[in-house]
């Protein structure tokens, strides 16, 4: 452990305990106002921002600063979980550098007077109630830009007066637009790739190649934000919407959505749901395939019933609208010649795409509130890979037009056909609601994600020792 000189008082060396990489070292040493480290997975982006944490700490005397992500379970849980742990690898988690942690107020107090407030950002009456040295965003494209216009106001209690944030690449414009999309003077973006990282297990970052898709890849590995350009579904996030392979109880109920095609793939999204109202609607399970028959096809699907002991005479189904037209040699339409092969009662949805992707955006969007706690309206088997893809690849086609006026909202018709068909069985669902109290139907099946394991597992996280020294210059 090493100590510096800052503005004439001494400091810890916010180095100490570790080795920075090369990226890491350029955040550390840009003196910039405004930063923004973002990047792919492991590539040290909590760590980083919490160290500079502690060094603003001990290096301002009497500062008080703010460590923030949106929701304060999730900060709990990783941020300061983190925070704490680079305290103690410093050696400085007890006096008389750290004086005391009040769990009530989420304040930590140093013992030179200084003050770092742990807190989330999704209350805004919250944001507009201190005023703060320094602040640091941990996640921050979770953050809705209005948040960051909230905390530039609150920035002006005493030097240093600086704002950081940590990221994965994500649809945040505030921080797109301040510093990705151009250069602006005191705005410093660094941007580290997870490769970048050589204390990461080779074996890590293969299967990382191996699971991702390339605009994955692109946006946890490389840390690249153009993959947002023009997609449409910027609020899906892996980590949230896509949950292990699950399968429904006998008191589920099936809906199906239908993209009709031949040369183009033939698309079938299951989804579940319960009628409880208090469980997410799951796709489990999706069929897709080009150059096949409407005999094959169903064939297929029987044996996707048979494996999930699905009833298809109860199962409601959608369709694309085309569905109903006369066509081919037998002079059937679609929505017929399934019906004629025992997979009665496709109904035709919604035409319009734009209507369509609205409703699945905001399913998307929305979280409600169970008996697990908050999750997202609908979420995804990972077995359902295809319509993850699809999710992830969709894009807004660009039109331009000469009488000024806007453009109709259109998308690129290419591997977009599971989205299709999730939309049109999605705008026949009703809006999932939550309801209280809680009760446990039966067989209700919960579908466990990897966070649910990752939030037993660090739940509880030790704090520093605390003593009730004040006014040391350290």
């Amino acid at each position: 452990m090493s100590v510096v000189e800052v503005n004439g008082h001494k400091a810890i060396d916010v180095g100490a305990g570790f080795s920075p990489l090369p990226r890491q070292q350029e955040f550390l040493e840009s003196r910039d106002k405004f930063r923004l480290y973002s990047g792919g997975f492991g590539s040290g982006k909590s760590l980083i921002g919490c160290r500079e944490a502690i060094y603003h700490a001990l290096g301002y005397p009497g500062s008080f600063g703010l460590v923030s992500r949106l929701r304060f379970k999730d900060l709990e849980a990783t941020t300061m979980r983190t925070f704490f742990q680079q305290l103690g690898e410093m050696g400085i988690d007890k006096a008389p550098y750290v004086a005391e942690y009040n769990k009530r107020t989420q304040i930590l107090k140093f013992g030179n007077g200084s003050e770092v407030l742990f807190m989330g950002l999704d209350d805004p009456m919250k944001l507009r109630s201190a005023e703060y040295s320094w602040i640091f965003v941990d996640e921050g494209s979770e953050v809705p830009d209005e948040a960051y216009q909230t905390l530039l106001g609150r920035l002006r209690y005493r030097l240093p007066l600086r704002l950081w944030v940590t990221t994965n690449p994500g649809a945040s414009g505030w921080l797109r637009k301040n510093f990705v999309t151009q250069t602006r003077e005191n705005f410093h973006h660094v941007r580290a790739p997870t490769t970048e990282n050589t204390f990461l297990p080779q074996e890590y970052i293969d299967s990382l190649l191996a699971d991702y898709n390339d605009v994955w890849r692109e946006r946890y590995l490389e840390g690249s934000w153009d993959v947002f350009e023009g997609q449409v579904f910027t609020m899906f996030d892996d980590r949230k919407h896509v949950i292990d392979d699950w399968s429904p109880t006998p008191a589920h109920q099936i809906y199906e959505g239908w993209d009709f095609g031949y040369r183009n793939p033939t698309a079938v999204c299951l989804i579940a749901w319960h009628p409880s109202g208090e469980e997410p609607y799951i796709v489990f399970h999706v069929h897709q395939a080009a150059e096949q028959t409407p005999n094959w096809h169903a064939q297929q699907l029987r044996q996707i019933y048979n494996l999930y002991k699905i009833n298809p005479s109860e199962v409601q189904r959608y369709c694309d609208p085309a569905g109903t037209q006369v066509q081919g040699l037998k002079g059937l339409s679609y929505v017929n010649e399934y019906g004629n092969l025992g997979l009665y009662g496709l109904q035709p949805s919604t035409k319009e795409p734009s209507i369509r992707a609205m409703r699945l955006g905001k399913l998307f969007s929305t979280d409600i509130v169970t008996r697990w706690g908050n999750l997202p309206s609908i979420q995804i088997c990972r077995r359902a890979r295809p319509l993850i893809d699809s999710v992830v690849n969709y894009r807004y086609a660009e039109h331009r037009t000469t009488t000024g006026e806007d453009a109709k909202e259109a998308f690129h018709k290419h591997n977009d056909h599971c989205v299709d068909a999730l939309g049109y069985a999605v705008m026949n669902l009703a809006e999932p609601e939550a309801k209280t109290p809680f009760r446990v139907p039966d067989g209700v099946a919960k579908p466990i994600t990897p966070q649910d394991v990752e939030r037993h597992m660090t739940r509880n996280y030790q704090t520093p020792s605390t003593s009730n020294l004040l006014g040391i210059d350290i």
